[in-house]
């Protein structure tokens, strides 16, 4: 996926999979694609139930600037479960 976007082509991906998620993460840290060319965004409900997007900010090394409560944090979530945490 990185090497098609990085040859120019636009790419839209609807996701749950953390796999895909902290794939483009990895890309970011490798230098395998620039950050500027990748747009993730969040969606959550507000009050009167109406999505709200937020853009996911990365830094160069892929770290997420402004993580949001909820982004893929269900395997951390499960683990502290199992864990007593």
């Amino acid at each position: 996926m990185v090497l098609v976007a990085q040859s120019g082509v636009q790419i839209f991906v609807e996701t749950h999979s953390d796999h895909i998620f902290n794939g483009i993460r990895k890309a970011i840290y490798q230098k395998k694609i620039e950050k500027e060319k990748v747009k993730v965004h969040f969606f959550e409900l507000n009050e009167e139930n109406v999505s709200i997007p937020t853009e996911i900010q990365f830094s160069d090394n892929g770290r997420i600037l402004n993580y949001k409560k909820g982004l893929f944090d269900q395997f951390d979530n499960d683990l502290d479960e199992l864990l007593g945490l």
